[in-house]
């Protein structure tokens, strides 16, 4: 009986030792709160979170605040660890600085371990105490010749996080997956990654996950610090521009079938070749459509998260572009997903296209397809017509004593960027003024009447060298209507009305819904209507956004480079009869509502809702 016992009491020692052990995954902390930020002439410290810009370029902050590409930012924040956490590899990690960084933990200056170029990591584990607090303290000078680099803020500009993980763990920077599209109804996957390893016989297991959430492969590598595999997968699913198939890695360390590390990754199964004005994707050749973008997002300067990618990728999508291109220097390693996710191209940093207009994120300088504000120009609807198959007619004029109709130039392209310049959105002259009306279409013909009296139809191909067609025509207070024909069928329009006195204002929001995650961004557009309702796109009226709920207002524009400058502002006059409020949620469930004022008057309101 009691050797039974004594059975039994093993048994259950023996239970409990193997229940202990279980699965293990590196924590990712959000880093990118409560940190405090001052310029080295000023010792006053602010509350800020990152990414953070203190120095944003193309604007009058220089003029007003003195040489900011000469300035140094310093930057600190604390933070405590468990004792529990000693046995762990604790790291900084972030995608890079836009300018010179030096780190110091508890006064001890760290070394970066940068990832074959691409992120970038500070290991805290020798220099951190536990049960007491810690102080980061960051320094960030420009790296650049005097004035900076044009396209760059100053400042801890990507986002950062704080990561506990297993002494044996898989390197981020160092998972590889290509593909070359298919051959024969398969398609080839190569995976390779490394891990930090100090033991031998250490199990990686890597499951591919199709895009429509089953699990087709699965294989377990022996590896001590690296490995790669080959993997067939039966008829893929391409990634295509319309329909950006992904499929999903996941690699698992195990040791004795215990996890103690896990990391995902989406890839796309696609073949790609660029030439000089077209690529072939998945072997069907397509025309280059692109821009060059920079990382500079106007009022909210180089702080560029998620949304801020998505919208802008958006915009660019909406006008036909199916390629984009950044700096060579600019880690793209979100930015690819975010491509990857949205259909869009994402050209390699060491590809430089000389016909692409570079541009920002979501704030593109006037004289090419957005404004600072991310309203479309005369050049994006242009552009648009070219470049996007979906019925398009787009009206725009000026006076024939100001335009650029007539040109001493021989250049096709100058003489149409002349025709690009000076416009206008509206229908406003003196009675009988010439005024010059251009159109942008990608229809067979285009009708015009004013007042519901026909001016005529007019060819796209009478017009083959700049494709905008013209008329000039006397003004009458009224309207002018545009109608655009395919095929004998009326399949677009456009109109612009003569303006009364300002009257109304309304708000349009991007999403009626964010996520209450402190990242979640709107772009709430405010439009200035007259007494009859119609748009006044040529008006400059003062006008203010006021919030309360759960939100705050990071800046307001009316895409000009001037008035893009004053994030905390929540004034600005319109130009065109517009203006742009940028909304961030604060993190807690509930509503925002946003107020349009103009001329201080209340005359618009917009509610957003924020949810888990």
């Amino acid at each position: 009986m009691k050797s039974r016992n004594l059975w039994v009491y093993f048994l259950g020692i023996l239970l409990l030792i193997s229940c202990s052990r279980e699965d293990y995954n590196r924590e990712v902390v959000d880093f990118n709160f409560d940190w405090s930020f001052h310029l080295d002439e000023n010792i006053n410290w602010e509350k800020v979170r990152l990414p953070h810009t203190f120095r944003v370029p193309f604007n009058s902050i220089e003029q007003k605040n003195g040489n900011l590409s000469q300035a140094i930012g310093w930057y600190k924040k604390s933070f405590s660890l468990k004792k529990a956490d000693q046995e762990e590899v604790i790291w900084l990690e972030f995608k890079g600085t836009y300018g010179n960084l030096e780190l110091r933990l508890n006064g001890n200056l760290l070394n970066k371990d940068t990832e074959s170029g691409k992120i970038t990591r500070y290991i805290l584990s020798e220099n951190v105490v536990f049960d007491k607090p810690n102080e980061i303290l960051v320094k960030v000078e420009n790296p650049f010749d005097t004035g900076g680099n044009e396209y760059r803020g100053l400042g801890i500009c990507p986002s950062m996080q704080l990561v506990r993980a297993s002494t044996i763990y898989i390197k981020t920077a160092e998972i590889q997956v290509s593909t070359n599209g298919k051959q024969d109804d398969i398609a080839i996957v190569n995976i390779s990654a490394k891990i930090q390893n100090n033991q031998t016989n250490t199990l990686v297991k890597a499951t591919i996950i199709d895009p429509d959430g089953k699990k087709i492969s699965s294989h377990e590598l022996s590896s001590n610090n690296a490995f790669s595999k080959q993997v067939e997968i039966p008829n893929p699913q391409l990634w295509e521009l319309s329909k950006p198939h992904l499929y999903q890695l996941t690699l698992q360390v195990l040791d004795e079938s215990i996890q103690i590390d896990s990391i995902s990754r989406k890839f796309s199964i696609r073949s790609i070749d660029f030439k000089t004005d077209d690529f072939i994707l998945n072997s069907i050749r397509q025309k280059i459509k692109g821009a060059n973008i920079s990382p500079n997002a106007g009022i909210i300067g180089s702080d560029i998260t998620k949304p801020s990618w998505i919208y802008a990728i958006n915009k660019l999508k909406s006008i036909g572009v199916n390629t984009i291109s950044l700096p060579k220097d600019l880690d793209t390693t979100e930015i690819q997903e975010y491509c990857d996710e949205l259909g869009m191209l994402l050209v390699d940093r060491n590809f430089t296209h000389q016909g692409f207009p570079t541009m920002d994120v979501n704030d593109l300088r006037d004289d090419y397809f957005f404004d600072y504000a991310g309203f479309q120009t005369a050049k994006g609807h242009y552009f648009q017509s070219l470049w996007n198959d979906r019925p398009k007619v787009f009206a725009l004029t000026s006076s024939t004593k100001t335009s650029v109709l007539s040109s001493n130039s021989n250049d096709d392209a100058q003489q149409t960027q002349n025709l690009l310049t000076a416009l206008n959105e509206h229908w406003n002259y003196n009675e009988g003024e010439e005024v010059l009306v251009q159109v942008y279409t990608n229809c067979d013909e285009v009708e015009l009447l004013v007042n519901n009296k026909s001016k005529g139809r007019k060819k796209l191909k009478d017009f083959a060298q700049e494709k905008i067609i013209k008329w000039i025509i006397p003004f009458e207070a009224g309207n002018v209507i545009i109608k655009g024909f395919k095929n004998g069928k009326h399949v677009a329009g456009h109109a612009l009305f003569t303006n009364n006195n300002a009257f109304s204002a309304k708000l349009f929001s991007d999403k009626d819904t964010l996520r209450a995650d402190k990242y979640d961004l709107a772009f709430v557009e405010l439009h200035v209507y007259d007494d009859g309702g119609h748009k006044m796109n040529g008006t400059d009226l003062p006008v203010k956004f006021t919030i309360s709920g759960k939100g705050e207002i990071l800046g307001v524009s009316n895409g000009l480079a001037d008035n893009s400058i004053e994030k905390q502002d929540n004034k600005v006059n319109t130009h065109k009869g517009k203006a742009i409020a940028i909304v961030r949620n604060t993190g807690k469930p509930g509503e925002i509502i946003i107020q349009g004022w103009l001329e201080e008057r209340q005359v618009a309101e917009k509610k957003i809702l924020v949810r888990q």
